[in-house]
This record gives C-alpha cells, structure tokens and sequence, in this order.
C-alpha cells in the first residue's frame, strides 16, 4: 500500500511564492500542496486506488445494463400474460350464457315435440 505524508509547517506555506508548490511521491501516492490568490490547494491521487475505481465502475455498468435489459424483459413479458383471473371470470360467464341459452333451447325444443 502507497501512503504518502506531507507535512509542512504553517509559516512555510504562507510563504511559498507564487506558482511555486509543495510536492512529494511514494510508490504510487502522490500529493501535490500549492496556495493559489489566499486558497488553498491540495492534490492528491493514488494509481491503484484509480485503477481500483475504474475495475469496480465497469462492473457496476456492466450489471446496471443487464439489471436494466432483464426488467425491460420483464416489462415486456408481464404486458403479454393476460390476467388470470380476468380469464376465469369471463370463462365463468360465457359458460353461463351458453347453458342458460341451451336449457332455454332444449325445453323449448321439448314443448314443440
């Protein structure tokens, strides 16, 4: 692991001229102190560290898109399937209408004979 401490006393950095800056590197740590028109910057980054966030933000985007395409699959799906219980109660009265009309059939059929 890279650690990088830069330690600078208060009166060095008020002093520090213009465009000048404090810098140091260890490993794959760096840093970099500068003082810009009374402000105040620090860089500081770590390549592995970098390395590591893009790894982990390419598998994130990678699970986000099949996340993404499985629930318009399922969207889709879900759009085709009729409701089942729409499909029984309909099935229920259709099956009533017909036995109503064919007892009414049959007995009218019956008296005429």
């Amino acid at each position: 692991m890279s650690e990088v401490k830069l330690e600078i006393p208060t009166e060095n950095l008020l002093k520090l001229p213009e465009k000048a800056e404090y810098r140091m590197k260890k490993g794959q740590a760096s840093a970099t102190v500068k003082i810009r028109n009374d402000t105040v910057y620090i860089d500081a980054a770590c390549d592995s560290l970098q390395i590591m966030c893009e790894y982990y933000e390419s598998k994130y985007n990678l699970y986000k898109n099949g996340y993404d395409e499985l629930r318009s699959m399922q969207v889709d799906t879900s759009e085709k399937r009729s409701n089942p219980i729409k499909t029984v109660f309909i099935s229920f009265f259709v099956g009533v209408v017909i036995g109503i009309l064919l007892t009414i059939i049959v007995k009218l059929k019956f008296r005429i004979l």
